[in-house]
């Protein structure tokens, strides 16, 4: 079975609202970085996007199937435009990884939040 990585940051991380119900069965593969400072999150009130920015964001990294990566995607909203799922490279104890994750870059929801501030680190 082919198996995907997935870095999350926000509220499928250990500790918040959605992993137990998502994520309780992958294989957690450790805590882990952004490899370059070109993203951001915003706060978007329940739970943070991942956009452009110049940071580099922390989360973590889950090995997941394809069945929990299609309910992930529908939590995510990724048919309704929401997110995008995209592949990035992200740090992982010092080793690079291509990890999916989910990225905004909805103009109509951003361009409610273009004056916030950005941060790397979400729920900690």
């Amino acid at each position: 079975m082919a198996m995907t990585k997935l870095f999350v940051y926000g509220t499928l991380k250990k500790g918040h609202g959605n992993h137990y119900r998502f994520l309780k069965d992958a294989k957690f593969l450790g805590k882990a970085k952004t490899d370059r400072e070109m993203w951001a999150l915003v706060d978007l009130g329940a739970f943070p996007a991942m956009t452009y920015g110049d940071m580099q964001v922390h989360g973590e990294v889950y090995e997941v199937d394809a069945e929990q990566l299609k309910r992930i995607d529908y939590l995510e909203g990724v048919d309704s435009g929401l997110y995008d799922r995209h592949t990035i490279v992200i740090d992982i104890d010092g080793e690079k990884h291509d990890c999916d994750t989910y990225l905004m870059f909805s103009i109509h929801i951003l361009g409610k939040v273009q004056n916030q501030e950005r941060f790397a680190v979400w729920g900690e």
